[in-house]
């Protein structure tokens, strides 16, 4: 589980469970494939991606 206490599920990009989600409402953003399209996210140091594919385990693509 994610622990909500982390601001940020990626540091290199700054970027925070409550962004994912808006971004996924505003752009209709389904998968880990759009997120890291959209934002970039996990293609710096790579550290988060467990994160990002968890909060996407029921839609990895």
């Amino acid at each position: 589980m994610i622990k909500e206490d982390n601001k940020y599920i990626c540091k290199c990009k700054e970027l925070s469970i409550e962004e994912i989600e808006t971004l996924k409402k505003e752009y209709g953003l389904k998968t880990l494939r759009d997120i890291v399209k959209k934002t970039k996210a996990g293609t710096a140091c790579g550290g988060c991606r467990n994160r990002l594919k968890e909060l996407f385990k029921d839609n990895l693509r």
